[in-house]
């Protein structure tokens, strides 16, 4: 039961991470043996924030299962992708696009801000230089900083949920998702900063 318990939650990662469904696994499973009891499973915390379905076609379904394949077997157990990666979940499970800014702020400094230094220094540039073209770069700059800016306001407690607060924040969560994707798939240098920043002076 444990080991279907780490392979269910596997497989909500990989989903989180093809899709911007976001799909949450129900709290327990119910689950017996040779005709004893049912009992409760434990299996996840989190609740889906929201309504969209991931649908898939047929000649999907190969892909997937090989990414899931690819998710189970290259997700890190510890260091900061791992770390960034469980914040991108825990930004999946909040109630609200509000409440998950904070997670998905500190999973883009864990993965693009300075180390030695707090705050969000260099996040916005760093992720637009990945997530968009070079003449898209600006603009995304300019909603990365909006979001670092909507934090403080949220904190305390002059945000309210909105529409543009949503397509805001999901924006964000939106450039994490691909990030860390290409990342587990091989299509991106681990090492985030430094191909930011290469980016970055070629322009």
């Amino acid at each position: 039961l444990e080991d279907a318990g780490r392979r269910l939650r596997r497989l909500q990662t990989a989903l989180r991470l093809w899709d911007e469904a976001e799909p949450a696994l129900g709290p327990t499973a119910w689950a017996r043996t040779d005709g004893s009891a049912w009992m409760a499973v434990p299996l996840a915390t989190g609740i889906r924030r929201t309504q969209d379905d991931c649908l898939l076609n047929a000649d999907e379904e190969d892909p997937l299962r090989a990414f899931c394949g690819l998710v189970a077997r290259r997700t890190p157990r510890s260091g900061e992708l791992a770390w960034a990666l469980r914040r991108f979940e825990l930004g999946c499970e909040r109630g609200s696009a509000v409440e998950a800014l904070t997670d998905w702020l500190l999973a883009a400094r864990a993965l693009l801000g300075d180390p030695e230094r707090p705050g969000y220094d260099h996040v916005a540039e760093r992720l637009a230089a990945i997530c968009a073209a070079a003449h898209e770069r600006s603009a995304l700059e300019l909603r990365v900083r909006e979001a670092i800016s909507l934090e403080r306001a949220a904190i305390v407690g002059f945000v309210k949920p909105s529409p543009e607060v949503e397509a805001l924040v999901g924006e964000l969560g939106g450039c994490l998702r691909a990030v860390l994707r290409d990342v587990l798939c091989g299509h991106l240098d681990p090492a985030l900063r430094g191909v930011a920043d290469e980016l970055l002076e070629q322009v």
